[in-house]
């Protein structure tokens, strides 16, 4: 699955990427990114089981990283 999030300027230098990982089953690759001093957004292409995915983007949205499906096809 390819997922765009979009972190609002007070987590923006926070290690949510790398925490994710730690936290759930799934892979991340870095697809495209940008940060400025005020927002920062990232495109995920995220590997492993649905559930999993499903579970850490619930995660992200609960710490107020916007999120948007760029392709649902999970492999």
């Amino acid at each position: 699955m390819i997922i765009k999030c979009v972190f609002p300027d007070h987590i923006i230098q926070d290690p949510i990427i790398q925490q994710l990982g730690y936290e759930f089953d799934v892979i991340t690759s870095i697809r495209q990114a940008k940060i400025t001093s005020d927002v920062g957004w990232v495109v995920l292409d995220m590997l492993g089981e649905e559930l999993e995915i499903q579970k850490s983007i619930v995660w992200l949205a609960e710490k107020g990283i916007g999120i948007q499906i760029v392709k649902e096809e999970i492999v």
